[in-house]
This record gives C-alpha cells, sequence and structure tokens, in this order.
C-alpha cells in the first residue's frame, strides 16, 4: 500500500467515524418536524442575511427589514429585536412581532440599544449601554417597552453581559467576571448563583442552564444548586436557548474528530431536554461568526413578511 493510499483511507476512516457519532436520533427530528407544522417551530439567525431553519421543510434566507443584525428574540418566540445600522441609513432600534409588526421603535438609537434580550410577558428588555464622563456607567441595563421604567443592572467588566429573562420577567440572569448572576427588578438587587458562562433561564422558572467552566452544558436551581440532566454530556461552544414549551434546547458544539482545514468544524444541535438525545440541524466552518446567535421562534411561515429574499451565509 502506497503512502498516498494509506493516507486516503486514514481520512476515510476519520470522516466515517465522525459521521458516526454525529447525533441523529429519529424520534427528535419527528417530534420537531411534528412541532414545526403545528405551530410554525423554527431556529433563526441574522447577520447580513437572515436565515429560518424549520423543521419540516427547507431553509429559507432573507435580507434584513431593520437593519443587519438581529438583536434578541422573546422567550415566547414571537417577538424580534433589531439593531438599526446608522451605515445604512438606519438608526432606529426596533421590536416587532415575528411577521415583521413593529411594536416599538426608538428614534435614532440603534447603536444605543445593543445585545438585548427581550421578555414578551413583561414587556421589558435588557441591553448594554457604553458609559460617559461624568454620566452613567457602562454596562448592562434594562427598561420597559415604553421607556417609562427601567434601571442599571450592572457593570459589565469586558463581558458580554446580555442576560436572559426569567419566564415571568421579574428576574434577570446575565454574566458578570466568569459567574452566573441574578438581578431582581422589583428589589433593584443581585446576587451570585454560581461559575460559569451564557446563563439561560428555562421556561419553567426554577431552572437556569449555563455553560460550566469546563464547557459542559450545565443545569442549577435558582438557587444555585445543581441539577443533573442528560444534556449535561455535551460541551457547548455557545448559549443553550430553550424552545418555548421547554421540551428542546439549541447550542453549538465543534464537531468530534473533525479534520483541520476539511469540511465542517461545528455542528448547531437541538437536544430533546427529558433524554438528551439530538440531531444536527446545521453545520459550521472554520471561522464561522454564526455559533452564537440562534433563536427559537414561532409561526416561522410568516416571518418577516416585508423582508426581501437574502442570500445564505455559513
Amino acid at each position: 500500500m502506497t503512502s498516498a493510499t494509506r493516507f486516503c483511507t486514514v481520512v476515510c476512516l476519520l470522516f466515517a467515524l465522525a459521521a458516526c457519532t454525529a447525533p441523529d436520533d429519529a424520534s427528535v427530528r419527528e417530534g420537531l418536524r411534528v412541532e414545526s407544522s403545528a405551530g410554525g417551530l423554527a431556529l433563526m439567525r441574522a447577520r447580513a442575511s437572515i436565515v429560518v431553519i424549520p423543521f419540516d421543510g427547507p431553509e429559507a434566507c432573507f435580507a434584513g427589514q431593520y437593519g443587519t443584525e438581529m438583536a434578541g428574540v422573546g422567550k415566547a418566540g414571537r417577538l424580534i429585536a433589531w439593531d438599526g445600522d446608522p451605515r445604512l441609513g438606519r438608526s432606529d432600534f426596533v421590536v416587532s412581532t415575528v411577521d415583521g409588526k413593529p411594536i416599538l421603535r426608538a428614534h435614532e438609537s440603534g447603536n444605543e440599544f445593543v445585545a438585548v434580550a427581550l421578555s414578551e410577558a413583561g414587556g421589558r428588555f435588557t441591553y448594554l449601554r457604553a458609559g460617559s464622563p461624568g454620566g452613567q456607567a457602562a454596562g448592562l441595563y434594562w427598561t420597559s417597552f415604553d421607556f417609562s421604567q427601567g434601571g442599571f443592572v450592572d457593570t459589565s467588566e469586558g463581558d458580554s453581559p446580555q442576560g436572559d429573562w426569567s419566564p415571568d420577567g421579574n428576574s434577570i440572569t446575565y454574566e458578570k467576571g466568569g459567574g452566573v448572576r441574578i438581578f431582581d427588578v422589583p428589589k433593584g438587587s443581585s446576587r451570585a448563583l454560581v461559575e460559569g458562562h451564557d446563563p439561560t433561564w428555562g421556561p419553567s422558572g426554577d431552572r437556569i442552564s449555563f455553560r460550566a467552566p469546563d464547557g459542559r452544558a450545565a443545569l442549577v436551581t435558582t438557587e444555585g444548586a445543581p441539577v443533573d440532566w442528560p444534556v449535561g454530556a455535551y460541551h457547548t461552544l455557545s448559549p443553550i436557548r430553550w424552545s418555548p414549551d421547554g421540551l428542546y434546547v439549541a447550542f453549538s458544539e465543534e464537531r468530534p474528530l473533525h479534520i483541520p482545514l476539511v469540511g465542517a468544524y461545528y455542528d448547531l444541535l437541538v437536544c430533546r431536554a427529558a433524554d438528551g438525545r439530538a440531531v444536527v440541524v446545521r453545520k459550521f466552518g472554520a471561522g464561522s461568526g454564526d455559533l452564537q446567535g440562534f433563536y427559537w421562534i414561532l409561526d416561522y411561515r410568516h416571518f418577516c413578511t416585508g423582508c426581501k429574499r437574502g442570500e445564505p451565509f455559513n
């Protein structure tokens, strides 16, 4: 056997091994297809173009309606925040329904409200704000949709603490200094919970998922007690985002046995929270900037009805 033949054989075996270890559970795929068909469940990500990934049909790509970046999606999957891009002559910050109807428009504020999390239940959102000499501190803030209420949450200290709302819209979990914290909006106070990154609040209201320091997908109670769950077998590179009904979580994971400079490096997984079984719904190449920002939406067939068709991205 020549060296070239041996090399080709090794590469083929590696590809076969990687394919065998990629999750593809038929029952998870069928459950997602049923939910997608009945309620329009899908995953969505926006950059220069927007991709919508349903589970009962092909991907759809759109050009942005309000700007180049989708800033966040409500936990119920029905509201979307958009950051306007002043370079494109769009400087408004907009919150719209999935079908594109604006419910909030902050003129000339597209570069003030960034990395937001939305609470449909509380009619509130979080945003990061730069500091000013003698003025407001840099960090994470919250406000109501009508801007009549709001306040400072915490300093960012170099993190990207976009935060995630509790299902009732009264608390925010966020990252600061390598730790997960909870901010109580009515009390205006914050407390440390556990070491970790990218916390997200589960729909039940009594659990918070996060990336553990070792990268594991971890789960704790709102009092900080660890909770065993099957999803803990995975190591995530992104926030763990819950489907609106709490049955599934989505996150990005490094591909097992990936081959340098060949093919995709990362998988976007959808995992059933009850048993940890999963499917791969998208693959990403090296250097992709799309690992972090996939969100769940409902009623995807009516998404962005005013948007033009866009080009796929990876």
